[in-house]
């Protein structure tokens, strides 16, 4: 029986609900096709054939082998803590029960959200933080100008309510006109985000694609709605709690001009918040850069620039022509010898599994003269099976001794190689070269020869870029203690001059010439494979950095525009003290200052409170600490030079005023 992804029956059977019921050949077995499985389905990331899962009596019997993932729903009314406290039970079962291969081995309950998302649940936190502060920033500006209107209109709302029209009233009138704009600007907004959703397609992270797709919906609607009323609120209360506070008869009395200076007191703190937010958001986005950067620039053990692969997973079935180790070695050597005889080809190697394509596969082994560990405390690293020409392939760097070559037959001395990580852990103060190991796979009866080690390599970033190389270990595939089940190998690494997508075709070609039947999936070349593990700190760089660009424009605005209005406001005063003797660079210094108080006071609050914040980052940073000081240095000159610039054209303004035009202007 066999289930198919959504995909795969539009894309190979055109939609043709008679495939259902119908035989389907995988490595040379009949399926019968069940069923389809909804579209975006393609759980665990890209499947698109499901089977069901048996085992023979002698998979039952390898206790010590680990290597499945368990899924399971919870009932009703259960919580992971209560599934953690039965599986622990099951545990401590079997480890006293199979003390030889269970003593280590525990179990871990996770929830799906945390298993699929890891930190980009706090990636996504992050940068909904980030749309808020934006969100914050425009609501302070909006509620500056909304000041800045109010205090223009203070004569004209005195003689609304002289002729009768009360105080809530024109609260009223004040929160209907900041809804209006609220409900504009959250239309506008819908209306962009229908026309823009496509291109943010390419921004989801890798772990979320086929089916978290972005789209317009009820929910969405309902957020962008209340979003808006939200922002109403927010950016209508200081506008209307100003006028509540007016005495408006004092303003028919003065022509106006009372109470100017609480309303510019407002805006000014609005300016100070906006600059704040905007340093928070700017030190997020510059600590996010330094880990990109980081990443980017760290040591894989690898070179992946010109190398391509693919993988030719060889059936395992009971039909298959593959079931020896004979043929399986045959097939890899067939295709070596046609690959290296490309043009263009420099090296070439088969592995078990690629850098950062595999987590796990690990095995047990004893080390020769070391003291005899506890039961269930062999020692234990990763495994991988790999012919001679892989290390070149890939790029990986020999630290001591020598490659695999062709010296390294089945019938020659059984051999291995070790990653610097496995020598420091498993040999001590010991130049492991020379040294012998052998496999241990939890069975007394099942005894494999002593591998001894010929070569080190260095460590390669196997389980991300951001994690430390662990202890792995290398077999030959000319020689057949290393290469069973699960580590047969699959992946085949090719080392090219020029681009290497170019060789795509002929090594197709290649692999097709020794088997016409294998399939040749994951063609791709190896920049491919270290880009999509950076993809969410891309994603994550650019957002933050767009909100970080946005939040700095607003915050100069904003800036900007209460300098503006202070100076429009202050004309008579700037032309009565010019009149009296202040010079023009006075006039500029003095404007400059006030906007540099505001800034300065922004930059103080932003500084501890991204401080503060940023901390929540920790996990998502590589080698960057939160506080980093060079980023905050970046920021804070950044910040200053904005907004000197945008102080400096209200501030020019002034001085450029004329004393007798401003003194007959009253």
């Amino acid at each position: 029986m066999a289930l198919l992804s959504h995909r795969l029956w539009m894309e190979r059977y055109g939609g043709d609900a008679g495939v259902v019921g119908r035989d389907i050949l995988l490595d040379g077995v009949k399926y019968r096709a069940i069923g389809v499985m909804p579209p975006g389905f393609a759980f665990p990331r890209g499947s698109d054939i499901w089977l069901p899962m048996a085992f023979s009596p002698a998979d039952w019997a390898r206790r010590a082998t680990h290597y499945l993932h368990v899924f399971a729903r919870l009932r009703p009314g259960v919580e992971i803590a209560d599934a953690q406290r039965d599986m622990s039970a099951i545990a401590a079962q079997l480890r006293s029960e199979h003390p030889d291969t269970n003593d280590r081995v525990g179990a871990t309950v996770v929830g799906i959200r945390e298993q699929l998302l890891g930190k980009l649940d706090l990636a996504m936190r992050v940068l909904a933080g980030g749309v808020a502060i934006v969100l914050l920033i425009c609501c302070a500006n909006i509620a500056g100008l909304l000041l800045a209107r109010a205090a223009g209109r203070r004569r004209e709302l005195a003689v609304r309510a002289a002729l009768g029209a009360g105080r809530w009233a024109l609260i009223r009138q004040s929160f209907a006109e900041s809804l209006i704009i609220a409900g504009a600007g959250g239309g506008l907004g819908v209306l962009l985000a229908a026309y823009g959703i496509r291109p943010l397609s390419a921004l989801v992270p890798l772990a979320l694609q086929g089916w978290a797709q972005p789209h317009i919906d009820a929910r969405l609607l309902l957020f962008a709605a209340a979003a808006a009323i939200l922002s109403a609120v927010i950016f209508g209360a200081l506008p209307a709690a100003s006028m509540a506070r007016a005495d408006l008869a004092l303003v028919l009395n003065q022509g106006g001009r009372a109470a100017i200076g609480g309303a510019n007191r407002l805006r000014s703190g609005l300016v100070v918040g906006e600059v704040a937010l905007a340093v928070v958001l700017c030190t997020a986005a510059g600590l996010m850069l330094k880990t990109v950067l980081a990443l980017v620039q760290a040591d894989l053990g690898f070179e992946p620039a010109h190398v391509m692969t693919l993988r030719t997973s060889l059936p395992g079935s009971a039909a298959s022509r593959y079931q020896t180790y004979e043929a399986r070695a045959n097939f890899y050597e067939d295709v070596l010898r046609r690959v290296e005889a490309i043009p263009g080809v420099a090296a070439a190697g088969y592995t078990t599994f690629l850098p950062l394509t595999n987590r796990g596969g690990t095995s047990g082994f004893v080390v020769e003269d070391a003291p005899r560990p506890a039961p269930g405390q062999e020692p234990d690293a990763n495994h991988r099976v790999v012919s001679p020409g892989y290390f070149r392939a890939v790029g990986m760097r020999l630290v001591a001794g020598r490659y695999f070559d062709p010296r390294d037959t089945r019938d020659s001395q059984p051999v291995a190689m070790i990653n610097q990580a496995s020598g420091r852990e498993f040999w001590p103060g010991r130049n492991p070269v020379g040294r012998r190991f052998r496999l241990d796979g939890g069975n007394p009866e099942d005894k494999q020869p002593w591998l001894t080690v010929v070569g080190i390599v260095a460590d390669v970033k196997q389980m991300g870029v951001d994690i430390a190389g662990r202890a792995e270990n290398y077999y030959p595939v000319t020689q057949p203690y290393g290469a069973f089940g699960y580590f047969t190998p699959r992946d085949l690494a090719v080392r090219v001059k020029g681009e290497p997508l170019g060789y795509a075709s002929a090594l197709r070609r290649a692999v097709w010439e020794v088997d016409p039947n294998q399939p040749v999936a994951d063609v791709q070349p190896l920049t491919d494979l270290v880009n999509k593990e950076l993809s969410t700190q891309r994603v994550q760089l650019w957002l933050l950095g767009a909100f970080a660009g946005l939040a700095l424009l607003l915050a100069a605005v904003g800036l900007y525009g209460l300098l503006a209005h202070m100076v429009a406001q202050r004309t008579r005063d700037i032309g009565v003290r010019m009149a009296l003797g202040a010079s023009r660079p006075q006039v500029l210094r003095g404007v400059l200052w006030q906007g540099f108080q505001l800034v300065g006071m922004g930059l103080a609050a932003g500084m501890l409170g991204a401080a503060l914040l940023t901390r929540v980052m920790q996990k998502l940073l590589y080698d960057v600490k939160p506080s980093d000081p060079a980023t905050l240095a970046v920021v804070a000159l950044t910040l200053a030079a904005v907004a000197a610039a945008a102080c400096y054209v209200p501030a020019s303004r002034a001085a450029r005023i004329d004393p007798m035009e401003a003194l007959r202007a009253d």
